[in-house]
């Protein structure tokens, strides 16, 4: 298992484990990360911390971000909790986007070191991964909360791509 996972660099997020303030370099500005001259094969893995595009109370899709559109975009900090981050309620939904731009297309291992609630990731518009169950509510069932590690394998189509988020949490306090 180890051979393969070798080739792979890493790009790293955290949602919600790392306290405010942590340090270390966050490359995300205003929803975009530009990696180009990043060594990956020196540097090994890079945290994409930093202001990501978010949109509270909205679960988008890819395909929701093909046309320009007026949707209320903000941006938030991660990694953190968006409670304790910016001044949002504890319990919600959100998504989160960014854009990722590195020097060439490589394979990638996108982690997400702790999930305390539910996600569903997307990238390059493809939907990679699903942590518990994400919904706008927490009723009906299709809600879950659940405690993970996730680590995604992927290699983007063009040297930009897109990451997008969704996340939900109604039962864990941040």
């Amino acid at each position: 298992m180890k051979a393969l996972i070798k080739p792979f660099v890493c790009l790293l997020i955290v949602f919600g484990s790392i306290p405010l303030g942590a340090a270390g370099p966050k490359p995300v500005h205003e929803g975009m990360a530009q990696l180009e001259g990043f060594d990956f094969d020196r540097s090994g893995e890079i945290s994409l911390g930093g202001r990501w595009e978010f949109y509270w109370q909205k679960l988008l899709k890819p395909q929701d971000f093909e046309e320009p559109f007026a949707r209320e975009k903000s941006y938030i900090t991660v990694p953190g909790s968006w409670a304790m981050v910016d001044d949002y309620e504890q319990f919600g939904f959100a998504t989160y986007r960014t854009k990722v731009r590195i020097d060439r297309v490589r394979p990638l291992i996108f982690t997400i070191t702790s999930v305390f609630s539910s996600a569903r990731v997307y990238i390059d518009g493809e939907l990679e991964r699903e942590v518990g169950g994400v919904d706008s509510s927490a009723e009906g069932g299709a809600y879950w909360p659940h405690v993970a590690e996730t680590h995604i394998y992927f290699i983007p189509k063009s040297p930009e791509f897109e990451i997008i988020v969704q996340a939900a949490n109604f039962d864990i306090f941040l």
